[in-house]
């Protein structure tokens, strides 16, 4: 099967799960909730008030109300771009011609958390212009690149930090046994780093660096999107919480540790400093685990590239796989009930 027929394929394959969004009602708790709220209003009000915040996706709303579309596209049209970003790796690597090859696929689709990309819809529009733009980095057009890059920042501006780790690892090869020192610094330094809270925002306040990270840096260092974000967790949000951390992290280290690296290809240099980067922040809520799915379905790539169709791997790439399954399964369950609305919506 040519890329061009692989690719029609998992187009229409996108367009088929995001259409259900058309006739899904989300709840109040959901952000998609608060984005249909902020999109009508501005579309009965023209107010631009409404669109004072989150410039890529006001540009959107704007962009759809003047075409004179449905809220539910914004759904529609991240779904869409969520699953086509992670076929991705399906469309280049595997040759769709075995069972296995079939399996490979699910796990690349499945990476990646959907319903809480697709319901934030500013960070799973990013990180699918992210994803299109490093393919289009290591392997095509570096304009495109540039252009795709631009796009995710301005749709989400956390996803400067990614951007520039893959810039820095143009440079930069920090080889294995050095890695795998500086993770587990780097995550021990994360353990500790709440205990010294406030020598840390007393530090950020001397250096005058506000203005640059935001006067509301505290809640992603220290508050509820920081490490407060566990203690706000019911307990069964806890136990899967931790259950996640663990496994991941663990994944994370072996693969530094066992998996063969190639220090002349980008994409596995990227891994490495991405997964330093989360190590350090690892006790700093959404300042990793957004990221964690990121550096999760990159990982799965470079496997993928090293199997060559075939599923004969080592521990740790099972391990990986192991630990890709158990995340989806706890994204799935804590979610069921938005899945099943969403499924009987269509129906």
């Amino acid at each position: 099967m040519k890329i061009s027929k692989k690719y029609s394929v998992f187009v229409l394959l996108a367009l088929l799960i995001s259409l259900p969004f058309f006739s899904y009602d989300p709840g109040s708790a959901e952000d998609l909730f608060r984005h249909y709220w902020r999109y009508e209003a501005f579309a009965s009000t023209n107010d631009f008030n409404y669109l004072a915040e989150y410039k890529g996706l006001s540009l959107l709303i704007y962009s759809f109300v003047t075409l004179g579309l449905p809220k539910q596209i914004l759904a529609v049209l991240t779904s869409f771009l969520v699953i086509l970003s992670m076929s991705s790796i399906a469309t280049r690597y595997i040759q769709i011609k075995k069972l296995s090859s079939l399996f490979l696929v699910f796990i690349s689709l499945i990476i990646l958390p959907y319903f809480i990309l697709v319901s934030g819809v500013r960070f799973g529009i990013s990180t699918a212009f992210f994803i299109f733009g490093c393919y289009q980095l290591i392997y095509a057009n570096k304009i495109k690149s540039i252009i795709l890059f631009f796009c995710s920042i301005i749709v989400h501006v956390t996803f400067i930090i990614p951007i520039f780790i893959l810039l820095l690892a143009n440079y930069l090869v920090i080889k294995r046994n050095i890695a795998t020192l500086l993770f587990c610094l780097l995550l021990t330094l994360s353990f500790i780093t709440p205990y010294f809270q406030d020598k840390l925002i007393f530090f950020v306040q001397h250096l005058g660096v506000e203005r640059l990270i935001g006067s509301h840096y505290e809640v992603y260092f220290f508050g509820d999107w920081g490490s407060g974000y566990y203690a706000r967790l019911p307990f069964s949000g806890k136990s899967a919480y931790l259950i996640k951390k663990i496994l991941t992290y663990t994944a994370f280290l072996a693969f530094i540790v066992n998996f063969k690296l190639n220090y002349r290809h980008l994409l596995d240099r990227f891994v490495v400093l991405f997964l330093l980067y989360l190590a350090v922040t690892a006790c700093f809520g959404q300042l990793s685990d957004r990221f964690e799915p990121l550096a999760l379905y990159f990982m799965f790539s470079l496997v993928v590239v090293k199997w060559n169709g075939k599923l004969k791997g080592t521990f740790t790439e099972w391990f990986l796989i192991l630990v890709i399954i158990i995340r989806f399964l706890l994204d799935f369950w804590g979610y069921r009930i938005q899945y099943l609305d969403l499924a009987t919506s269509f129906l």
